[in-house]
């Protein structure tokens, strides 16, 4: 049962807009069925609406492309290649 549940979160996490510290600490969360997903919407940390709909983050994704900022740790980093390939 709790495999069945890891492997669907797997499918359906979206890790985009990330910098590469922040795409291998969502992987590991992942991989060892850490990573738990939103409840409700929270607010963004640059335009203060409640548009932020992915876990474990902290800008929306218009700041975060408007910025260039990862999203998660919002930091100005360039985004990792890679991290756009989860994107459903």
């Amino acid at each position: 049962m709790f495999q069945e549940s890891k492997k669907s979160l797997q499918k359906s996490a979206v890790l985009d807009r990330l910098c590469k510290r922040c795409l291998e600490q969502l992987q590991w969360k992942l991989k060892f069925g850490k990573y738990k997903p939103i409840k409700a919407a929270k607010k963004c940390q640059k335009c203060t609406h409640m548009t932020v709909v992915k876990p474990y983050r902290v800008l929306c994704n218009k700041c975060a492309d408007d910025t260039k900022c990862c999203s998660k740790c919002g930091l100005n980093k360039e985004f990792d290649i890679e991290s756009f390939n989860y994107a459903p």
